[in-house]
């Protein structure tokens, strides 16, 4: 193999691996109940679980309110800073068709407690399944949804998908806006992991080929600089001929002046 080869392999390998620390590989550390964090009281465990089973699941950024797409599902655990606001932008939504899972921390929750006010509900164990105009949203406790109850007893998983399945939605959206990620989505950010990957290897490649062809091939070729000129260099040298020629000039006038007195005489 080739030293370019090499290096470009060595190159292409660094750039693999940046790229998927960038997409997050490695980084399962996130805030609690975080479809980004490993850890017992994270998400992951049934974030990851329902894509490896073919459920359009996806992080979103993006907080909810009326006007979230009611051919998709939502579900939010122990989110932070939610408001009456929030909980009013949901309601709206579920009116035109949404449907929600709500795990909150303290059973029931604040969302509850606005819902058993005006809309039927029954349970399911420690689920609440709330008939919101032509829509549903069930609530629930988020510590029978983290990664470690989930490990001990995959009951709450099980429920979830088969709801899910019944409801056959377009997209299964995580808000991890209400976990401090807050970033704007954007046309990017919506694309398969494997066309972001394959992305940032392009641009990185690319990068690499334009720096590669800036490159010199062959030996080196030495630079000599031309040689500074006085703005009055050609004043001299021209003052200088004038100087050499003038004791010409003389002798020659001399010359002449001599054969016209012998030519009077």
């Amino acid at each position: 193999m080739s030293r370019n080869k090499i290096v470009l392999s060595i190159i292409m390998l660094i750039a693999t691996v940046f790229v998927l620390y960038r997409l997050g590989f490695g980084q399962r550390d996130g805030e609690a109940y975080s479809v980004f964090s490993a850890k017992g009281d994270g998400a992951s465990l049934l974030y990851d679980t329902l894509k490896a089973l073919g459920y359009p699941v996806a992080p979103s950024y993006a907080p909810a309110d009326a006007k979230m797409n009611p051919n998709d599902a939502y579900l939010i655990i122990n989110p932070l800073d939610f408001t009456g606001e929030d909980t009013a932008q949901i309601v709206e939504w579920a009116k035109r068709g949404g449907r929600m899972f709500f795990f909150g921390t303290e059973y029931p929750t604040a969302l509850d407690y606005a819902l058993s006010e005006g809309f039927s509900f029954y349970d399911i164990d420690n689920l609440t399944v709330y008939q919101v105009g032509v829509g549903e949203i069930i609530t629930g406790y988020a510590g029978d949804v983290a990664n470690a109850p989930l490990m001990a007893d995959s009951y709450y998983g099980e429920v979830i998908a088969y709801i899910l399945d019944e409801w056959d939605a377009q997209n299964v959206f995580f808000p991890e806006y209400y976990h401090g990620y807050r970033a704007s989505e954007n046309f990017f950010s919506t694309l398969p992991l494997i066309v972001k990957l394959c992305a940032y290897q392009l641009i990185i490649f690319a990068g690499f080929f334009m720096w590669r062809l800036g490159k010199r091939f062959g030996k080196p070729v030495p630079y000599y600089e031309e040689t500074e000129r006085a703005g009055d260099e050609h004043v001299r040298a021209l003052a200088r001929l004038y100087a050499a020629a003038a004791p010409r000039k003389k002798k020659g006038a001399l010359h002449h002046h001599g054969d016209s007195e012998r030519n009077f005489r």
